[in-house]
């Protein structure tokens, strides 16, 4: 029961964030976007990730220490979705919401090494 829990609540999260999504655009460090009780959105920096040297904002959601859900809390600081986004994509906030919720699998019993997701 709890990992459905932990989904529900991601995925809110997620879908809370509306246009906040895109907070990260611009930022070239560390920088906390968003975050609520149980989850938090930060822009980790820049990366690159590929051969062509194209730099990339390193987006993550991480478990809150103070989450609100008892089974959630033992998981933090964990990441629950990491998604990549090129620094010269033109990106909506669905987009970027849908990557999110594709980078997590719901049948993992705990979040542990999202999926990374690209959007060029």
């Amino acid at each position: 029961m709890a990992p459905a829990k932990h989904r529900a609540a991601y995925e809110d999260f997620i879908d809370n964030l509306g246009d906040k999504i895109l907070g990260f655009q611009g930022m070239t460090q560390i920088n906390r976007v968003a975050k609520d009780r149980n989850f938090r959105f930060d822009m980790q920096g820049l990366t690159t990730k590929d051969t062509c040297g194209k730099q990339y904002y390193n987006l993550q959601i991480q478990v809150q220490n103070e989450s609100s859900i008892t089974t959630l809390r033992k998981l933090a600081p964990k990441t629950a979705g990491r998604v990549l986004v090129n620094v010269e994509a033109e990106v909506t906030a669905p987009q970027v919401a849908q990557a999110f919720k594709d980078s997590n699998n719901p049948k993992l019993r705990e979040f542990v090494e999202p999926r990374e997701i690209k959007i060029e």
